[in-house]
């Protein structure tokens, strides 16, 4: 009987350790649903903004990794350090961050989203020239994250409305069909998301139809630029007719010069004319001609390409020699202070004796009156 007690204790102690064995996780282990509900943080930040994240339990051994799709593994980012900072954040940092005890052991995971604000994604013309009848078509392509949104204005009235004809809208771009001298006036695109607004404002100058020569709206100007750098020239103009164009390259004889490009040598944009990784064998005039039945309409002018900039480095400052010059020039100062001291006190003396002699001088002078008339009486 005493026996059968026994056994029967012993096996209530087994039973009390492995369910105690069962409550208490392992280290290396962790229940996924307990992970999601109670570690797991949504974190929002804007770019080029500082972020900071935070593991909520200090240990030597903490570890920072960027987690993969499925949430397992992931590159480490950082070891023993409490915080993981992002100085700036940028959209490139967007995932899943996990703090990690005793390599194995998540603490704490942050899904990081990065918001960015707006922004134009190439340089736009302010300027639109066309002659009455041609197609204007204006391009505001931004981006940013979440995807912007674009409204438009004329003259600060949306939408933009105009007296003859549809206004068309893309998305980006916003076109005017066989404009007409109404048609020009300020035309304004705004685009916005939850982060910002960014603006852009086009002038629209629409002329009458002309027969005339191409008139240049943006010529060429002398530019200097670094060896091994990329050089762009630009010949904007406005033609009623079909422009054609051409880009040569002059040399130091006159007579001597090179066809570069051409309207019809296929490039997208004969307007512009490329030069990459310059030499300083690339030095020289350069010149865009623009034609059509009418006539030709030229601008030219001067590359120059120089050496990359030589950077010193600014050698620290000597505190020995700095030293000596200023004892120099504490001596100095002291011995002109000393010097011109000396001088005045020497010369007040001197200034003191003589005028103690002419007072002498004149009680001698009197008292030899004095005697003078006693004796004459």
């Amino acid at each position: 009987m005493g026996i059968y007690i026994l056994y029967v204790v012993f096996e209530i102690c087994i039973c009390i350790v492995f369910k105690a064995h069962a409550i208490a996780p392992n280290e290396t282990e962790y229940n996924e649903e307990e992970l999601i509900n109670n570690i797991f943080e949504n974190i929002t930040a804007i770019a080029d903004s500082t972020l900071i994240l935070q593991c909520p339990k200090k240990s030597n051994e903490t570890e920072w990794k960027l987690l993969n799709d499925n949430n397992t593994n992931g590159k480490t980012l950082q070891t023993n350090s409490n915080v993981l900072e992002f100085r700036p954040v940028s959209p490139a940092d967007k995932g899943i961050y996990a703090c990690f005890t005793n390599k194995t052991w998540i603490v704490k995971k942050y899904n990081v989203t990065v918001l960015e604000r707006p922004h134009f994604i190439k340089k736009m013309q302010k300027l639109i020239l066309k002659p009455a009848g041609n197609t204007v078509r204006l391009n505001c392509k931004a981006g940013g994250i979440p995807p912007p949104n674009i409204t438009w204005y004329r003259e600060d009235k949306s939408p933009p409305k105009r007296e003859l004809g549809d206004i068309k809208t893309n998305h980006w771009s916003l076109t005017l069909e066989d404009s007409v001298l109404s048609d020009k006036g300020n035309y304004t695109c705004v685009v916005c998301n939850i982060v910002g607004c960014i603006n852009f404002t086009f002038v629209v100058e629409v002329v009458e139809r002309y027969h005339n020569t191409p008139i240049l709206t943006n010529g060429l100007e002398n530019s200097t630029v670094s060896v091994g750098s990329n050089v762009t020239l630009k010949c904007e103009s406005v033609s009623d007719l079909h422009p054609y164009i051409t880009w040569t390259r002059f040399y130091n004889d006159p007579n001597n010069s090179e066809l570069l490009q051409k309207s019809d040598s296929g490039n997208v944009g004969p307007e512009v004319y490329q030069l990459i990784n310059v030499t300083h064998e690339d030095e020289g005039w350069y010149a865009c001609f623009i034609s059509n039945s009418l006539g030709t309409t030229s601008s030219s002018a001067y590359l120059q390409v120089v050496d990359e900039p030589t950077i010193f480095k600014e050698e620290p400052p000597n505190f020995f020699t700095i030293g000596i010059v200023a004892a120099i020039g504490a001596v100095v100062v002291i011995s002109v202070i000393t010097f011109m001291c000396i001088h005045f006190r020497q010369k007040i003396k001197r200034e003191k004796r003589e005028k103690m002699i002419a007072v002498e001088t004149a009680r001698a002078a009197i008292k030899t009156t004095q005697w003078t008339k006693k004796s004459y009486y």
